[in-house]
């Protein structure tokens, strides 16, 4: 049975410590080769208090347009959070740690894929509102081998999930169930994503290989053949371009139109910097943010793969996960730490569009 931790839909949660105010400098001298931005915001949650876990926020994904987003941590809760007033509204119990997040379409509720093999939705319903759990669809015995890695792709009404040993099911909504198609038997895959309005799956493996699929009765074709394994791919707003993340501590674009001859394009790779999750776009697919150093998470420009800013962090944490969303408010970014703190970003700015500013002049334009 899924508990729900009761958590205050009013601001002061219990279990939220208070808000950190923004900080100019964050107590950071140091000369950086690059302007920098303070955080608009960051709060430390609160741990489950029947958990003998850690709080690192592992999982975010913003819902469709930025209002809202929900995020896993190691202490097996998944959290919704008002994105607008940063205040967390639902905190839900799990039983198993989760590798797989996603909205519903039409923001209905919060798709997740759990390392027990459980695939559900999480929704709000009755009268009062309230969060409730239940599966979505049967994954059988293969999902169940707990060493075995998991990966969730889903856009509309369409879901895939990859299994380490035996390959990619594939499902699509019809008549009122989800009706499983022709498998892909590729093993290994390590990350995966619907493209191509759902027409298509591009994945990556551990063996370094991106593929991409026709779904539902496609051929596969191999993109790409990297260095390492591949641990992420964000897809580019006009979906013609990946960002993909290896574990060897770079990422990459890969370009995804069919009569593509140079697939490969710039990389994204800083000395000494520490990389934590995946690479995600910004700005409207101009600006990328991956990997962090000197206590800053980097911003790239991505036509030309160099660092353009430093988005400033509280000092002692670490950088697990960022995500970022475009909207008519010039769009934000979100990370978790492994010490279970959330970092608000404004968006960044597109190359050409102010990225010359002084760190003081950028901190003064937006953080008021």
């Amino acid at each position: 049975m899924v508990r729900v931790i009761p958590s205050s839909y009013h601001g002061n949660s219990r279990g939220v410590k208070r808000e950190r105010p923004p900080s100019p400098s964050l107590g950071r001298q140091s000369y950086k080769p690059w302007p920098t931005v303070s955080c608009l915001r960051s709060v430390k949650l609160g741990i489950n208090s029947d958990s003998n876990t850690g709080l690192g926020i592992e999982h975010i994904a913003f819902n469709s347009d930025g209002s809202f987003f929900a995020l896993s941590c190691a202490d097996l809760t998944l959290r919704i959070w008002n994105n607008k007033t940063r205040v967390e509204v639902a905190r839900l119990a799990c039983h198993s740690p989760i590798v797989g997040l996603a909205w519903l379409d039409n923001d209905a509720g919060v798709m997740s894929l759990s390392k027990d093999g459980r695939l559900g939705k999480w929704a709000k319903l009755g009268p009062q509102n309230q969060w409730h759990w239940g599966e979505m669809i049967n994954l059988g015995p293969e999902a169940r081998v707990l060493e075995d890695t998991m990966c969730l792709a889903c856009t509309r009404d369409r879901i895939a999930v990859a299994f380490q040993r035996t390959g990619v099911r594939v499902w699509i909504w019809g008549k009122g169930s989800w009706i499983a198609q022709r498998s892909i038997t590729r093993t290994n895959i390590t990350t995966l994503k619907f493209i191509d309005g759902g027409n298509a799956l591009l994945g990556g493996t551990r063996e370094g290989v991106v593929w991409h699929c026709a779904v539902p009765n496609g051929t596969m074709k191999v993109y790409a053949f990297l260095s390492s394994s591949i641990i992420s791919i964000a897809i580019s707003p006009t979906g013609m371009q990946a960002l993909v993340t290896q574990a060897s501590g770079s990422a990459c674009m890969v370009e995804l139109g069919f009569q593509c001859q140079q697939r490969i394009g710039k990389s994204f790779e800083e000395k000494d910097m520490r990389y934590a999750g995946g690479a995600v776009f910004a700005a409207g697919g101009k600006t990328a943010a991956f990997g962090s150093k000197d206590g800053c998470v980097l911003v790239w420009d991505v036509q030309k793969g160099m660092v353009v800013e430093g988005m400033e962090f509280p000092d002692g944490d670490i950088m697990q996960t960022v995500v970022s969303y475009d909207g008519r408010d010039g769009g934000g970014v979100v990370g978790g730490t492994r010490q279970g703190r959330l970092v608000w970003w404004p968006g960044p700015q597109a190359p050409g569009s102010g990225a010359g500013l002084s760190s003081s002049s950028r901190k003064r334009a937006k953080v008021s």
